[in-house]
């Protein structure tokens, strides 16, 4: 994540937990756990790469008790919430994971891989801490379809790629294939509802994957 993004979460961090868009990560982040649930389903130790105010790794503490989760995250006003929360979050990035070779049985990663200033050592980095047999689990709105050509005009640092992309830095990573699942998904054509430009219930602006990818 560059300068420009650390400032801005920092900014946002004070009202990060409130803002409305949380009512769409937490089921997006329930299908992370799931995801990295039917690969391993007793975890030892779980890494959160971008883990902002720790909503991820709170979840993860329901659902895995007996497992050691921790955190990463670049901007430090977010890191300073999730320690409030008691939850242990290093300062870190992506492209320079603070940890050990093979330390943990899953890595996830929840709406942040668009911000990683290097996509291609971040995934590295992933495969490098994460233990024989383990999975690495990945979601984020990735450009698909008709949503690429809005991805291809968004800044450097906001990019988000698309599966086959992702898919060859997974394999460059030394990951196996992974296996997509889409959370959420918009139909252009049901944006509105009518005439008046009302939105349409239950959609979103958002085509939004989880990939699950193991190591041998």
């Amino acid at each position: 994540m560059d300068q420009h993004n650390i400032g801005r979460f920092d900014r946002q961090a004070a009202g990060y937990d409130r803002a409305f868009l949380q009512a769409f990560f937490g089921p997006v982040q329930r299908a992370v756990l799931d995801s990295a649930a039917a690969v391993v389903p007793e975890p030892k130790r779980l890494l959160d790469v971008g883990a902002g105010t720790g909503q991820l790794l709170a979840a993860a503490r329901e659902l895995f008790p007996d497992t050691e989760a921790v955190g990463v995250e670049p901007a430090e006003a977010m890191l300073a919430k999730a320690r409030d929360k008691g939850l242990p979050v290093e300062r870190g990035v992506a492209e320079r994971l603070p940890f050990e070779d093979g330390r943990f049985d899953v890595v996830v990663s929840t709406m942040s891989f668009h911000h990683w200033a290097d996509q291609r050592a971040g995934l590295r980095e992933v495969a490098r801490v994460l233990a024989p047999g383990g999975v690495a689990v990945i979601a984020e709105h990735f450009a698909q379809t008709w949503l690429r050509p809005v991805f291809a005009m968004l800044p450097k640092r906001n990019r988000a790629p698309g599966h086959r992309e992702v898919d060859a830095m997974i394999a460059e990573a030394g990951l196996l294939a992974p296996r997509w699942e889409t959370v959420f998904h918009l139909d252009p054509f049901l944006l509105f509802r009518d005439a008046g430009g009302r939105r349409a219930r239950g959609t979103l602006p958002f085509v939004t994957a989880v990939a699950a990818a193991k190591r041998a």
